[in-house]
C-alpha cells in the first residue's frame, strides 16, 4: 500500500490545524481556450478574448526571464508523498489508514481535517485518468445548433462518445463566465449531462462533466496542477485531465475534462449520505456577507432556503472579534477556509473568493452542520509572482481571518506549511512533463490541435520557472510579514449640513428596510435630493461618510415606474444612472451607485449598502 502522508501544524493545542495529502495525481482539476463545430463556421486562427480591463494582464512569454532552477531554494521531498500517478491505490490507503484510525492506532485528529478527503476508490477515476489523451466526439443535430449557440440556459439533445463509450440523447450547453465565454465560431466550452433525456444513463457512474475550453490559460496547467495541490492540501477539489474534444466531426483543440461539482462530487468527498446540504457557486463578483441573492443556490426550484448562508453572514458581518472564534467555528469549517484562503494568497488565485469574491463554491455539511469552503476556476494562478500573500484580502470572511489575532497566526502558519511542506517544484515538473507526454498523443495536421499544442509547448518553461520564483517569495515574506490589517470602523453616522437641512452620513452596510428604521429611530427618513445641487452634495459626501454606495429615499414599491420619496410625495427630480431604471418589478429601491458616477440606480431593497438620513 502506497502511505499516505499527513501533517499536523499547530500554534498550541487548541490551534491545530490538520492537513491531509489525500489524493493522487490522476485528479487535477481545469481551465478555459478557441475553435468551430462546422465547416461553415472554422475558424483555425481564433485568438483568446482580450482581457477585461480590471483583470492582470496575461504575463509576456517572450519578455521573461529564464529562473536559474539549480539557484532555486533545494527541495526536500517528502519521503512518504504519494505519487502522481498513485491512482486508486491512493484511495485504498485513505481507506487503510481510516480503518486503522477507528481502531485507535492513528490520532483521528492527525489523519482527517474536517473537509474530509474521498472515502474510496470509485470507477469515476477513469474519467479523470492522467495518463492518456481521452476523446470526446459530439454529434448535435443540425438544427439544434442555432439553439446550443445562442441559450446558454438550457441543454440540447446530443450524442457523445467519450473514448468509445457511447452515451446517445445526452444533454448539452455552452458554458463560461466572464473572460471564458465564447461560441461555436471559435472555441466554446460545454457542460454535459448524461442523464438529461434518459434518468438510467451515466458515464462510469458520472451524470454530468464539464468540457473547458481554456482560452484564459494556454498552459493548460494552472488549474489542473493548482487544484491537484488544493486536493493534497485536504481541500475539496475538483479532478481533471485532458482531452480532444469534437463537435459534428469538427476539431476544436485540447480542453480541460473537469469534474461536475455536483451529488457525485459531495458524494465521493463526504460520503454517501451527504449530498443533500445546500450547495451554493459563488459568481463574479458580490460577496455572500452583504449580497446572498447573488449566490446561486443549486436545486432551489426544490423548495431550497438560503437562510442557512443568511446565518453564517450575520455572523461575518455583525459579530464581535471577542465573539468571532465561537460564533464562526459553529457555523464554518474554519481549517478548511484558512487553508484555502492560504492557498490562494500561495498561488496568487486572485479570481477567487479572497481577492476577487468570484469563482468559489460553499457546501453546507449535513454531518456537522457547518459550511466548507471549495476552490474553483484557478486557470489565471500566478499571473504576478511576485505578490505578497500578506497583502489585505477583498472578502469580508477573509478580512475577518486577518482581524482576529489567532486566526491570522494560523493563516501565517499556513502560508509557511504550504510554502516549506507543499510547494514541491520537482513535482510540478514532473507533472507538466507528464502532460506533455499525453498531449503528444495528439492527432497531427488538425488546426485548432496544432494552435493548442503550440501554445502549451511556448508557455511550459514560464510555469515551471513561476512555481520555482514563486516558493522563493513565499518563504521571504515569511520574514517580512506586515502588521495584520486595522479593522473597520465600527457602524457610526457623521452629521452634514447642506442649504438648511440636515442629514446623516451612514457607514453600516444594511438593506433598505433596516436603514429607513434606522434614518426612523434618528428622528429622520432616508434622505433625497431635491434638486442637481442636492445631488452633488450627497455625491460628494457619501464616498468619505459612507463609504461608498448609499440608499437614499426613494422607491416604487406601492406602484410600479412611480417613483416616490421617503416622504410619500413624488420624486419630481432625478438623477438616474446611464439605462437606469432597469430593474422592473425586482428592484424597487435606489440607491447612489458610484460605478454610475453617483447617479441613481434602482437595486433589489433587500441588498446590504450604506445610507443617508435627513432629519427635520
Amino acid at each position: 500500500m502506497t502511505p499516505l502522508r499527513t501533517h499536523t501544524w499547530m500554534l498550541g493545542p487548541a490551534l491545530a490545524l490538520s492537513l491531509l495529502a489525500c489524493d493522487s495525481g490522476t485528479s487535477g482539476r481545469s481551465l478555459p481556450a478557441d475553435a468551430t463545430p462546422d465547416a461553415r463556421a472554422v475558424q483555425t486562427d481564433a485568438a483568446p478574448p482580450t482581457p477585461d480591463a480590471d483583470r492582470p494582464p496575461a504575463p509576456d512569454l517572450d519578455a521573461a526571464p529564464p529562473v536559474d532552477l539549480d539557484a532555486a531554494p533545494p527541495i526536500e521531498r517528502d519521503a512518504t508523498e504519494v505519487p502522481p500517478d498513485a491512482g486508486m491505490a491512493a484511495d485504498a490507503a485513505v481507506v487503510e489508514d481510516a480503518a486503522r484510525a477507528a481502531d485507535g492506532q492513528l490520532p483521528p485528529d492527525a489523519l482527517q481535517p474536517d473537509a474530509a478527503p474521498p472515502v474510496r476508490p470509485d470507477r469515476t477515476t477513469a474519467v479523470f485518468a492522467t495518463d492518456r489523451l481521452h476523446t470526446v466526439e459530439i454529434t448535435v443535430d443540425e438544427n439544434d445548433l442555432a439553439a446550443l449557440e445562442n441559450d446558454r440556459e438550457n441543454r440540447v439533445p446530443c450524442d457523445i462518445v467519450f473514448d468509445g463509450i457511447e452515451l446517445p440523447n445526452s444533454g448539452i450547453r455552452q458554458k463560461g463566465g466572464i473572460g471564458s465565454v465564447s461560441s461555436l465560431a471559435a472555441k466554446p466550452g460545454f457542460s454535459i449531462k448524461f442523464d438529461q433525456f434518459d434518468d438510467d444513463q451515466d458515464l462510469y457512474g458520472l451524470e454530468k462533466l464539464v468540457l473547458n475550453n481554456a482560452i484564459q490559460d494556454r498552459t493548460l496547467l494552472h488549474e489542473h496542477i493548482g487544484l491537484e495541490l488544493s486536493r493534497r492540501l485536504g481541500i475539496p477539489a475538483q479532478r481533471t485531465a485532458h482531452a480532444i474534444v469534437r463537435l459534428n466531426g469538427h476539431a476544436y483543440g485540447i480542453f480541460v475534462v473537469v469534474e461536475s461539482v455536483d451529488g457525485d462530487f459531495l458524494r465521493r468527498w463526504f460520503g454517501e449520505d451527504q449530498d443533500d446540504g445546500n450547495l451554493y457557486e459563488g459568481p463574479c463578483c458580490a460577496d455572500f456577507v452583504y449580497d446572498i441573492p447573488h449566490m446561486e443556490l443549486k436545486d432551489e426550484e426544490d423548495g431550497r432556503l438560503r437562510d442557512d448562508l443568511e446565518a453564517l453572514a450575520a455572523v461575518v458581518r455583525d459579530t464581535s472579534d471577542a465573539d468571532f472564534p465561537e460564533a464562526v467555528e459553529a457555523k464554518l469549517d474554519i481549517r478548511n477556509f484558512i487553508l484555502g484562503y492560504a492557498f490562494d494568497a500561495a498561488v496568487r488565485h486572485w479570481d477567487g473568493y479572497a481577492y476577487n469574491v468570484n469563482n468559489h463554491y460553499i457546501y453546507h455539511r449535513p454531518a456537522d452542520d457547518r459550511f466548507v469552503f471549495m476552490p474553483h476556476g484557478m486557470d489565471q494562478i500566478l499571473q504576478d509572482v511576485g505578490f505578497n500573500p500578506f497583502d489585505g484580502p477583498n472578502g469580508r470572511l477573509a478580512q475577518r481571518i486577518r482581524e482576529i489575532p489567532r486566526y491570522d497566526a494560523l493563516f501565517a502558519e499556513a502560508i509557511r506549511h504550504i510554502a516549506t511542506d507543499v510547494w514541491d517544484v520537482d513535482f510540478v515538473r514532473d507533472r507538466a512533463e507528464a502532460v506533455r507526454r499525453v498531449l503528444s498523443q495528439a492527432p497531427r495536421g488538425e488546426p485548432n490541435v496544432e494552435r493548442d499544442l503550440a501554445w502549451f509547448e511556448e508557455s511550459l518553461p514560464f510555469v515551471i520557472n513561476d512555481f520555482a520564483a514563486r516558493k522563493a517569495v513565499l518563504l521571504n515574506s515569511l520574514g517580512q510579514r506586515p502588521a495584520p490589517p486595522d479593522p473597520p470602523p465600527a457602524p457610526a453616522c457623521t452629521p452634514a449640513d447642506f442649504a438648511g437641512r440636515n442629514y446623516l452620513f451612514c457607514n453600516e452596510i444594511i438593506d433598505a428596510d433596516t436603514a429607513a428604521a434606522r434614518c426612523a429611530d434618528a428622528g429622520g427618513l432616508l434622505a433625497w435630493p431635491e434638486d442637481a445641487a442636492d445631488q452633488q452634495f450627497l455625491v460628494d459626501n457619501a464616498p468619505a461618510l459612507s463609504g461608498g454606495d448609499a440608499w437614499i429615499g426613494v422607491d416604487d414599491r406601492a406602484n410600479e415606474g412611480d417613483w416616490r420619496r421617503a416622504n410619500g410625495a413624488p420624486a419630481d427630480f432625478t438623477a438616474w444612472g446611464d439605462g437606469r431604471p432597469n430593474g422592473a418589478q425586482d428592484q424597487n429601491c435606489v440607491m447612489l451607485d458610484f460605478a454610475l458616477g453617483g447617479g441613481w440606480n434602482d437595486r433589489d431593497c433587500a441588498e446590504l449598502h450604506p445610507f443617508v438620513c435627513r432629519l427635520p
